[in-house]
């Protein structure tokens, strides 16, 4: 009975943000004009976003290291990440790591990030146990 009745509340409240993606598209197309397309305005890449530690120190030391030398930006904040989640969550400094070089449009990040983790765990005196495989 609760399983029914919880079922039936998630399908309601999913059946609401339908609804309501809906009358937004449609607030849009009637926006639009007569020829019915949307448009969205784009002038370039979103701005990055800071959410977390590992993406404030990211963006400050590329203010102090040149835009080139990724993997030693990705050291730092990796060391740094360690420092603060290596007793209870280092794998999620990976997933910062990932997240961060991506905002700023680094396309070798997943690479970059799982070659520096071995090294940030051994200058933390963690075993690299947690750091994917290359």
């Amino acid at each position: 009975m609760h399983v029914a009745a919880l079922l039936l509340a998630l399908l309601l409240s999913s059946a609401v943000c339908v609804e309501v993606k809906r009358q937004r598209l449609s607030a849009e197309e009637a926006s639009a004009g007569s020829t019915g397309v949307v448009q969205k305005m784009t002038a370039g890449p979103k701005p990055y976003e800071l959410r977390t530690e590992y993406d404030y120190c990211v963006s400050n030391e590329f203010r102090v290291t040149p835009e080139s030398r990724h993997q030693e930006v990705a050291l730092t904040c990796y060391k740094d990440c360690l420092r603060a989640k290596a007793s209870f969550a280092p794998r999620i400094c990976l997933r910062f790591c990932l997240n961060a070089l991506e905002r700023h449009y680094i396309d070798m990040g997943a690479e970059i990030c799982a070659s520096v983790c071995p090294e940030a765990a051994t200058s933390m005196q963690l075993a690299d146990t947690f750091c994917p495989t290359l």
